[in-house]
């Protein structure tokens, strides 16, 4: 059965620091409801959830926040009570996910989860900018410089748009993928692999959807 995960994140807690992405304090729960769906959350408030990832909070997803790279970025969740024309490079989103037919407060959850919207973060495994892009994965997508956030972003909203199109549209299949790679995907079947940083990564990108396609323009 394909993984659903509906993460029952509290936004304040999911959303509060830069380690958001460790799925908050605690364990990770599931159960397999009725119709063969897997639903995961930090707060276990069904008996039928079982104990799935043990304190998945001792992993950072994103080692580069705690040595400050992100340290002078506004808070992340106050970013996200406002409208997608007042974030950062709000323009340049416009126009990339116009062109690869993306929803716009998609490519802002990705950037905001991936770097809060600093052009500058590096990441340890050599990803960069706003929607850290590994050169090589731009490369791959026709975009040979991803130094400026234009060029970037455009090469990140090229390589979402690829992995919707592989993954038949599944938006948490092609985030999964965004972060372990496609051919992660493809070997666990199609399915979220059960990597604690990515089983970490889906629902915190979706969560910042959902809040971002709440507020108005």
């Amino acid at each position: 059965m394909r993984n659903c995960l509906r993460y029952l994140l509290v936004a304040a807690g999911l959303l509060a620091s830069p380690a958001l992405l460790a799925a908050a304090e605690g364990n990770v729960w599931s159960y397999e409801d009725s119709d063969g769906v897997t639903h995961f959350s930090n707060v276990p408030d069904n008996a039928r959830y079982r104990l799935y990832l043990k304190t998945p909070g001792s992993y950072r997803l994103k080692p580069e926040f705690n040595s400050g790279v992100a340290a002078s970025r506004t808070s992340p969740s106050r970013a996200l009570t406002i409208g997608q024309d007042k974030l950062p490079f709000a323009a340049m989103v416009a126009a990339a996910a116009t062109e690869q037919q993306l929803d716009p407060a998609l490519l802002h959850a990705i950037i905001h989860v991936e770097s809060r919207h600093n052009p500058e973060a590096v990441s340890p495994k050599g990803a960069i900018g706003l929607m850290q892009v590994l050169p090589e994965t731009a490369r791959r997508m026709g975009v040979d410089s991803i130094s400026t956030p234009a060029a970037n972003i455009n090469a990140g909203a090229r390589y979402m748009r690829f992995l919707l199109d592989i993954f038949g549209k599944d938006v948490q299949l092609a985030l999964a993928a965004y972060n372990a790679g496609e051919n992660a995907v493809i070997r666990h079947g199609n399915q979220i692999p059960p990597y604690p940083e990515t089983l970490a990564y889906v629902p915190a990108v979706i969560t910042a959807y959902h809040q971002l396609r709440k507020q108005k323009p």
